[in-house]
């Protein structure tokens, strides 16, 4: 079964090699790691994004042996730095325990190669500041996996924000509610971690900010304010005390008479200035937009990869080994959310 398994993944490889003068440009990598997230949401996403896996590694051989099965790779190893000496790669991947982020993405920048990182990078703000300091030395890119950046309806409202089409940014809020975690830590590094990175990507660089903590029966909330640099405010609502399997996520993005609103993260609503009198019928300028995914649709963009941003996030990882200029979702971001989780834990 293996056998012909092989042969099939090969007869592939030939046809996309005949057509890839049409298609974009593929880059040769490698995976550490096959747990769950990464076997549900990064491996899939590898075809969208023009990647060709070559190999896998993984802590017990059989796992990275099955995973490489499954996905199309002709080699698996135990070992990532003879995976790393033997294979001839364009970009490493990294999703494993977050404990070994750091030290397996400082050897892949040792050996000049671009690496994407899930979140969290690293297990502080120090060993992310080494990991971006030794990414600016060897001139190689390291992204960090902050998906929600890349879902549509984020890049929308990032759009309006860049343009202005909200006019002056006022305040940005967000609600993350989930069930429970083991603690603030975990609530922080693992969830709240996106949501930190959001408060930035949308409203810059935080001024100054300041935090409320509450813990009842084992459950955790955090309510943080900050202003932003440019005189924007914002509120992070974080709670473990919720639950895993209900909607939980609300942001609302208020500019000058205009209100953008994204709620877990598959609608996205904008709310336009108007001038109509209450009970008049706005013109077609001034009536919201409301976008969510047309589900009755069989395309692959409807496919939770694409919508939560793991394909999107890939081929901009991947845009930017070919020769793109200006990443983001760097280890530079990493850092400044690792920052300020450590402060926030502080307070």
């Amino acid at each position: 079964m293996r056998t012909e398994l092989r042969k099939v993944w090969k007869i592939i490889d030939r046809v996309k090699k005949k057509y890839q003068g049409k298609m974009e440009k593929e880059i040769r990598v490698a995976f550490v790691g096959c747990g769950k997230h990464a076997t549900e949401n990064l491996y899939p996403a590898l075809k969208y994004a023009s990647m060709n896996l070559i190999a896998v590694c993984a802590k017990h051989l059989e796992n990275a042996e099955r995973q490489a099965l499954q996905f199309g790779a002709e080699a698996a190893y135990d070992d990532y730095e003879e995976m790393l000496d033997k294979e001839e790669i364009d970009a490493l991947i990294v999703c494993v325990n977050p404990r070994l982020h750091y030290e397996i993405s400082m050897v892949a920048l040792k050996k000049n190669l671009p690496v994407f990182v899930e979140k969290p990078p690293a297990p502080g703000s120090e060993e992310a500041k080494e990991m971006l300091e030794l990414s600016r030395e060897v001139d190689k890119f390291l992204m960090v996996g902050f998906n929600k950046r890349f879902g549509p309806g984020y890049k929308e409202a990032k759009i309006l924000i860049e343009k202005e089409r909200i006019g002056r940014l006022s305040s940005i809020f967000i609600r993350a509610y989930v069930g429970a975690t083991s603690g603030e830590e975990t609530l922080l590094l693992d969830i709240g971690i996106h949501y930190i990175d959001l408060l930035r990507y949308f409203g810059g660089e935080i001024k100054d900010f300041h935090v409320r903590k509450k813990v009842y029966r084992g459950r955790t909330t955090i309510v943080i304010s900050c202003e932003f640099e440019n005189t924007a405010v914002g509120i992070l609502q974080l709670s473990d005390g919720y639950s895993w399997s209900k909607p939980g996520e609300y942001i609302e993005i208020l500019g000058e008479e205009n209100l953008v609103i994204l709620e877990n993260a598959h609608r996205f609503i904008h709310h336009k200035p108007t001038i109509a009198s209450p009970g008049e019928i706005p013109s077609d300028g001034e009536k919201s937009t409301i976008w969510i995914p047309n589900y009755s649709i069989p395309v692959k963009e409807n496919h939770l990869i694409f919508l939560n941003g793991y394909v999107y996030e890939l081929k901009h990882f991947r845009d930017i080994v070919t020769g793109r200029k200006g990443g983001i979702s760097s280890i530079e971001d990493g850092y400044k959310a690792l920052e300020l989780i450590e402060n926030i834990s502080k307070r």
